[in-house]
């Protein structure tokens, strides 16, 4: 490529990273507060500062608890991907290069952080590039997947643009220093995916800094990413009409900040007042203060020369009140995030299926419809990896859709039970069936759908073959 051309495609990207990084540090700042509270590391409950000690201090680090990382894992493990359904293709071999795609990627086991992190913070980011088999060499897309804090993308219009105008990447590294040849020196390491490839760009600074000109950065170079779009897919929680996705941790901050102030205060009463105070007024102790008298055992008993001597006790702390506090926050957040109760309070006594499945039955509402947003978003992934492949049967698919695994809260028997009844009683083929069996892969119908075949096979040849043999003889006439 033209020197030129090269000069002219750097500096674009250099200064949409430029353009970009203010809004990328501001949402940064408020994915940093939402990652501390689902990565187990809450804000420590109030107290009086004079008053800290180091056991207030070991009472305060151990009074918080990672509630919200349990209402983000609690709907992401009811999100698994375990197939991909093309709407045109009839050819099997043709239809599953897709899920070929998807397992050489490993994303059976990396979808579930992509879940997690769009949960937590609201959304994330998987982007699509050409790439190789790590042991074949063959040509594959590689999906790359990103967190928020690390990945912005910009769209022309926010609400209704699948595709993004363009993407940063924004990653702590050790950069070149311009001002001292060969030396290194603290910086970030950036990415711009746009319609045309993949521009890496690198910049010193620190603390979230943003280069005042192009001459700040050093464009390292582009590779291509295959597509003629910008090839990153966006997964929202819940995106509204403003084109929010506040996600499933910052707006229930206020309650577990609630929850973890009732326990420490309990912490601090058990500590401190969960023992019998007693007290005497009216005694005289002479000049010794710790005189035997009030060493007190079991088979001593206190005698006071003086009448007016008086002795009591004061009450212990009782923690019922926190408790009772405690578990009315707990019920307030599993209300509200629609989580499962027992998921959060762990009392799941004598619970029949029926009850399980009413008590999980917000959760599940909350799971399907994240199902649909996230499904939508795995669909275009495969869509853009079919484009980069040039597989236009797939690429033009826009009726494909996702499996997912089905978690119902259900026995087989009662699945067995219910296919059964709707292959004989309303005439549904049962083979159109097995994939509603609870965690049946794509691989496992295959498989089916291979010994399906043989056994009718079999069964046709011993068909024709009982046939020829109850056939009667022809009578030639022969006495």
């Amino acid at each position: 490529m033209d020197l030129a051309v090269i000069d002219d495609t750097g500096r674009a990207a250099t200064e949409k990273l430029i353009r970009s990084l203010p809004a990328f540090w501001a949402e940064r700042q408020r994915l940093d507060r939402i990652d501390k509270w689902w990565r187990w590391h809450n804000d420590q409950p109030v107290m009086d500062p004079s008053k800290r000690s180091r056991e207030f201090n070991y009472l305060l680090e151990t009074s918080t608890t990672p509630w919200l990382g349990l209402v983000v894992s609690t709907t992401s493990q009811a999100l698994a991907v375990e197939g991909w359904r093309s709407s045109t293709l009839d050819d099997d071999e043709l239809a599953a290069e897709p899920w070929q795609w998807w397992q050489g990627n490993l994303m059976n086991t990396r979808q579930s952080a992509v879940h997690d992190a769009a949960l937590a913070y609201g959304t994330s980011y998987v982007a699509v590039a050409q790439g190789q088999d790590a042991l074949t060499g063959a040509q594959m897309p590689r999906f790359h997947t990103y967190s928020p804090r690390h990945m912005m993308a910009f769209y022309a219009d926010l609400l209704t643009d699948t595709i993004p105008e363009y993407a940063i990447l924004v990653q702590a590294a050790k950069v070149s220093d311009r001002s001292t040849p060969g030396g290194k020196t603290d910086g970030y390491m950036c990415e711009v995916w746009d319609n045309e490839a993949i521009h890496t760009i690198s910049f010193a600074g620190s603390g979230g800094s943003t280069p005042g000109s192009v001459a700040d950065c050093t464009y390292l170079g582009r590779t291509p990413h295959g597509a003629s779009i910008c090839p990153v897919i966006r997964f929202a929680d819940e995106l509204d009409l403003e084109g929010r996705s506040p996600g499933q941790v910052e707006p229930y901050i206020s309650i577990a900040q609630r929850i973890d102030q009732t326990v420490f205060n309990r912490q601090v009463a058990n500590h401190f007042a969960s023992w019998v105070v007693r007290w005497v007024a009216g005694l005289n102790l002479g000049d010794n203060p710790e005189s035997e008298k009030l060493r007190l055992g079991a088979e001593k008993i206190l005698v006071a020369p003086d009448a007016d001597t008086k002795f009591g006790t004061l009450p212990a702390t009782t923690p019922d009140g926190y408790l009772a506090t405690e578990k009315a926050e707990i019920e307030y957040l599993s209300a509200v995030t629609q989580t499962p109760p027992h998921a959060l309070l762990g009392k799941m006594v004598n619970m029949s299926a029926e009850a399980l499945a009413a008590a999980e039955n917000g959760q599940q509402r909350k799971a399907a419809k994240r199902k649909e947003s996230f499904g939508a978003a795995w669909e275009m992934v495969i869509r853009v990896a079919a484009t980069i492949m040039g597989n236009d049967e797939v690429a033009g698919d826009a009726a494909a859709s996702i499996r997912w695994t089905d978690i119902e809260s259900r026995s087989l028997a009662q699945t067995a039970d219910a296919l059964g009844k709707l292959a004989t009683m309303l005439q549904i083929p049962p083979r159109a069936l097995w994939e509603r069996i609870p965690g049946i892969t794509d691989q496992q119908l295959t498989r089916w759908d291979r010994l399906q075949a043989e056994r009718e096979a079999v069964a046709a040849l011993d068909a024709e073959l009982l046939g020829n043999l109850e056939s009667p003889v022809e009578d030639d006439g022969d006495q």
